[in-house]
């Protein structure tokens, strides 16, 4: 298994541009941002926020210095609009232009939507899971799923996630996750799976 740690605040930006270059090709990205050529330095810009957030709500653990990352939201703890704002959210729409912004605010109300039907005990939500391209293929995503799932058991509750990459399906499968609901959003069309792995008990 690869090292593990706490993503170091150092690291943000290495982390933020993971995330950018891996879910360049994720379909609900491609809607949010269609010009290929600034579509990884603004799914970037689009995510400092939530790694910032994560480090300041969540459980967030990275390999290779930020390169791989998982961002957990632990049970009980709800996304606040102090903590996106404190996390800076009220700066996006000036780094990614308004449309983009406004997209990716209507992905995220419909899957919330989901998210609060199905799951109505607490339980850990993956938010974010991302390896670099250059990187993938090594374990280095499973290593993470593992060790989050290690803390989730502990905690004797379920957990969930959502994909807008049917490709990640089976490999959520493989944890023990199973798809709840499959979605299309209103707003863009785009296909979500909604998964979740019940308490291990």
């Amino acid at each position: 298994m690869s090292e593990i740690q706490r993503l170091d605040p150092d690291n943000v930006d290495i982390a933020a541009l993971t995330i950018g270059k891996a879910f360049a090709n994720d379909p609900a990205f491609h809607w949010i941002f269609p010009e290929e050529t600034s579509r990884v330095e603004k799914i970037r810009r689009l995510n400092l926020v939530a790694v910032k957030m994560g480090l300041r709500i969540g459980h967030t653990y990275t390999s290779q210095g930020g390169k791989a990352l998982a961002i957990w939201v632990p049970p009980g703890r709800k996304i606040s609009g102090m903590d996106m704002m404190i996390s800076g959210m009220v700066t996006v729409p000036f780094r990614i232009g308004l449309s983009p912004f406004m997209k990716f605010g209507s992905i995220m109300d419909e899957s919330e939507k989901i998210h609060l039907k199905h799951m109505t005990v607490p339980h850990w939500y993956l938010m974010i899971l991302v390896v670099d391209p250059d990187l993938q293929g090594q374990g280095l995503g499973s290593d993470l799923v593992e060790e989050g799932l290690a803390r989730v058991d502990s905690d004797h509750c379920g957990c969930y996630l959502e994909t807008s990459e049917p490709g990640n399906i089976k490999f959520y499968e493989s944890f023990g996750f199973t798809v709840m609901e499959h979605f299309r959003t209103e707003k863009g069309g785009i296909d979500v799976w909604a998964m979740h792995r019940p308490n291990s008990d």
